[in-house]
């Protein structure tokens, strides 16, 4: 569709919801103004219109090329005629007039563009227009793409056609009685599942856009080569570089980000601004993606069961090895080489079913300690129900599945021990469990060599030693 004049003319359509839905709705059609397109809306009528509301609206939607529809649950109603009888007239009247137009054109016009201010308002974009394309403006990503799209300068320009290559098609042998079908052959799988780590990171990304995308110490840091240059700059493609960079590439990356910050005397887990938290935070969270993709790249060879002790005796390593291993994730406060939920279990619960344990209650009573980073109170009990409803809500505030971890020593040392507690921890309270091997010694050289490249590259990132981590982790 062309533009009739150098000025696009758009009509905003909308529900009076609330006060604040109406301001939102003004402040969107100001900044267009002001960028170049021309807007009406019924807030800027002194009064009563003089040829009275119905007709003013009939001429608006003529005048305007294009008509933004902004889409609540309210306004779906009456656009639908299904609102009580004497509300909300305005919107149900230009509900009727959009879709006769609609239908006089058999659908065949892009004039009806619907904006919505949440994406949970999408399943009330009104049913005539739900082929077309929709604007969630959350974002100022989003904006810009319905800016374009009004001024006609949204996508991008084709290449010139050149001349096809030609070539001989390929042949194939006829089927076979008994013949297999390669497994390779078979219909192409998808791109695997996001892990954990990763959806943590692609929502934490998305929700904080806004300020991300506004700061150059994020978009122009090392690890995300040449960021500040793509074409969009989205949450999408960040997300991306972080996922098809070379791993080792962002993890060095983020500690150079940091071990900047330090010249510069801020500490891991000082955060100048609210801003500043919230790219740092960031950064944290692609090193963790970037360390789960080397760590799934040693492991991957070696063999093991859940219930196999970890292979790295350093605690914030084994968390990242037992998360990629059983496919978990980790939140972290700032500075703090401690995931907030991974607890560990110093004193390993009773095991179920030996005569002379205590048995449930206190099973229930030593993980409400553990989890709340307590010393364990003797004689106290709690109903299992109580502590599964506490750890349910534990992990809906964090965001991530709660773990416990404790050393394959003592009982554990036994396979059959391990595997028995990680079955009863899973079943009785959704406790995910990993074990880990204390003993230096103990580990490969593969083992050692990702353990001691980890705690380089993240040493500046969580501010810690090879000590401290160990009195972290013990505590």
């Amino acid at each position: 569709m062309e533009h009739r004049g150098a000025t696009p003319r758009v009509f905003i359509s909308y529900s009076h919801d609330t006060n604040a839905h109406r301001e939102g709705v003004l402040r969107l059609s100001q900044r267009l103004r002001k960028e170049g397109i021309e807007t009406r809306l019924d807030q800027y009528v002194n009064g009563t219109p003089a040829e009275k509301w119905p007709r003013w609206m009939l001429n608006q939607i003529d005048w305007a090329e294009f008509i933004l529809l902004v889409c609540t649950e309210t306004y779906y109603r009456r656009f639908r005629g299904h609102e009580e009888p004497g509300k909300g007239k305005g919107a149900d009247w230009e509900g009727a007039v959009i879709t006769q137009e609609l239908y006089d054109a058999r659908s065949a016009t892009i004039r009806f563009v619907p904006v919505l201010f949440d994406a949970i308002d999408e399943r009330f974009i009104p049913e005539p227009v739900r082929g077309h394309t929709f604007y969630v403006l959350n974002t100022e990503q989003a904006y810009q793409d319905l800016y374009d799209f009004l001024l006609g300068q949204a996508g991008v320009e084709p290449a010139p056609v050149g001349i096809p290559r030609r070539k001989s098609r390929r042949s194939a042998k006829p089927l076979v009685s008994g013949a297999q079908v390669d497994s390779g052959a078979r219909a192409g799988a998808g791109p695997p599942p996001l892990t954990e780590l990763q959806k943590l990171l692609k929502s934490y990304l998305q929700e904080n856009w806004p300020t991300l995308s506004t700061r150059q110490e994020f978009t122009r840091a090392d690890l995300f080569l040449d960021l500040e240059t793509a074409t969009p700059l989205s949450p999408e493609r960040v997300f991306a570089i972080v996922c098809d960079r070379p791993a080792l590439e962002v993890l060095l990356g983020a500690r150079e980000f940091f071990e900047a910050r330090a010249a510069r005397g801020f500490s891991a887990a000082a955060a100048v601004s609210e801003a500043d938290g919230i790219v740092c935070s960031a950064i944290v969270r692609c090193a963790l993606v970037a360390a789960e993709r080397y760590v799934r790249a040693k492991v991957a060879a070696d063999a093991h069961r859940d219930h196999d002790p970890v292979r790295s005796s350093e605690h914030l390593v084994a968390c990242i090895e037992a998360a990629v291993r059983l496919g978990f994730g980790l939140c972290f406060s700032a500075g703090s080489p401690q995931p907030e939920n991974v607890f560990r279990l110093v004193h390993p619960v009773p095991e179920p079913g030996v005569p002379g344990e205590e048995g449930v209650a206190l099973s229930a009573a030593e993980l409400l300690a553990t989890i709340e980073r307590r010393e364990l109170q003797t004689g106290q009990e709690y109903d299992p129900d109580y502590l599964r409803t506490f750890i349910r809500r534990r992990a809906r505030k964090l965001g991530a599945a709660l773990v416990v971890s404790t050393d394959a020593a003592g009982r554990f040392e036994s396979a059959e021990k391990r595997a028995e507690l990680l079955k009863d921890l899973q079943e009785q309270f959704e406790l995910r469990t990993f074990f880990q091997q204390r003993a230096d010694d103990a580990m490969p050289l593969w083992a050692r060599q990702m353990q001691d490249s980890l705690l380089h590259a993240l040493g500046p990132i969580f501010d810690f030693s090879r000590s401290s981590t160990d009195r972290q982790a013990n505590r």
